[in-house]
């Protein structure tokens, strides 16, 4: 392996530890009365480096959301749907399937516990914001993999509005 491959591991590796002890910390202690020392000691890093790849344990702790979201949707099967189904059912299904897998609705129950000790933060909205159209790309993307010719910006407004009401 080069120096730049095993530098780009290493920092995405670090990337890695430092939102997934973010997340932790969040969950574990509230978003109240978090520490950059505290991230970085159970992170195994220095306060410097968190700030290199954050800018807030916040915004760490969804960086990590994001990923479960992507490792998550690898984990779900594109469900059998009918070659002649119309878009807005296949769209519908993939949604079905993806929120009511055990996995997902674990994610969905820890991304509402962390909204809901993030929601004095006032980028909570820019985060939320964030999460779902990391969702509705996702959903967006698996739709084209079953329709390969589909109208795509329809398809992002159906994934849009089914992910919305699932939201509500």
């Amino acid at each position: 392996m080069s120096l730049p491959d095993r530098r780009a591991q290493r920092r995405e590796s670090t990337h890695r530890a430092i939102s997934a002890a973010a997340l932790q910390l969040i969950v574990e202690q509230g978003a109240e009365g978090l520490s950059v020392a505290e991230l970085a000691r159970r992170a195994g890093v220095s306060r410097r480096t968190v700030f290199n790849h954050y800018s807030s344990i916040e915004e760490a702790a969804v960086a990590q959301t994001l990923w479960e979201l992507d490792e998550l949707s690898e984990t779900i099967p594109l469900p059998q749907i009918p070659d002649d189904a119309a878009l807005p059912v296949v769209v519908a299904r993939l949604v079905e399937a993806f929120v009511l897998s055990p996995a997902s609705l674990e994610l969905i129950l820890r991304l509402s516990a962390l909204s809901r000790e993030l929601r004095s933060h006032p980028a909570v909205a820019q985060w939320g914001q964030r999460t779902v159209e990391h969702a509705v790309g996702i959903l967006t993307e698996r739709t084209a993999r079953l329709r390969p010719g589909a109208d795509l910006l329809q398809v992002r407004i159906l994934c849009l509005s089914l992910v919305a009401a699932c939201a509500a």
